[in-house]
C-alpha cells in the first residue's frame, strides 16, 4: 500500500474530543483540508461555535457538539448524535485534555511553589485523571459498538491521535 494511500481521508466520518483549539483544531483543519467530514466536541461553547464557523470554509463537512467529556453518558449521546449525522465512523481522535495549573519549575527554571504536587488540590487531581484518561478510555470503548464502526474501513487504517488506545 502506498503512503498516499494509507493516509488518505477524503470522505472519512471523524469525530474529535477537545475539538475547537490546540491539537484537535490542528487535525481538525488537515482532515477538512484532505476531504473528511468531521465532527468537533468540545466543552467551550463559545470556542467550539468561533471554530465551526471557521472551519466551514475549509471542509466538505463540520459540525459540532458541546460535551463534556467526563460524562460519559453524554458523550455516548454526542457519539450517538455524530454517527446519525454521519451515518458512520471512521477516525477518532480521543484528544481532550487540561493541565493541573503551573508546572513545578517556572520559566526562569526555579521551583514554583504553586505547582509543587502538595499544592494541587485532590478535586483538580481526579479533574485531570478524568478528562485526560478515564475519558480516553470511554470514547474509545464507546465507539466499539458495531453501531458506531464503520464496517467497511479495514482496522488497519483507522486512525488515532499519539495519545489514543488503538481500537
Amino acid at each position: 500500500m502506498k503512503t498516499q494511500d494509507l493516509f488518505d481521508v477524503a470522505g472519512l466520518s471523524v469525530l474529535i474530543t477537545g475539538g475547537a483549539k490546540g491539537l484537535g483544531r490542528a487535525f481538525a483543519e488537515a482532515l477538512l483540508d484532505n476531504g473528511a467530514r468531521v465532527t468537533l466536541l468540545d466543552c467551550d461553547g463559545e470556542c467550539l461555535d468561533r471554530a465551526v464557523i471557521e472551519l466551514r470554509d475549509r471542509g466538505t463537512a463540520v459540525h459540532g457538539d458541546v460535551v463534556d467529556v467526563t460524562d460519559r453518558a453524554a458523550m455516548m449521546k454526542a457519539v450517538d448524535r455524530t454517527v446519525d449525522r454521519l451515518g458512520r465512523l471512521d477516525v477518532v481522535f480521543a484528544n481532550a485534555g487540561i493541565d493541573a495549573g503551573p508546572g513545578f519549575l517556572s520559566m526562569s527554571g526555579e521551583r514554583d511553589p504553586q505547582g509543587a504536587l502538595e499544592a494541587i488540590p485532590d478535586s483538580l487531581w481526579d479533574k485531570v485523571i478524568d478528562t485526560n484518561l478515564t475519558s480516553m478510555f470511554t470514547t474509545i470503548r464507546g465507539i466499539r459498538s458495531p453501531k458506531r464502526v464503520s464496517p467497511t474501513l479495514p482496522s488497519n487504517r483507522r486512525l488515532n491521535s499519539p495519545a489514543t488506545i488503538s481500537w
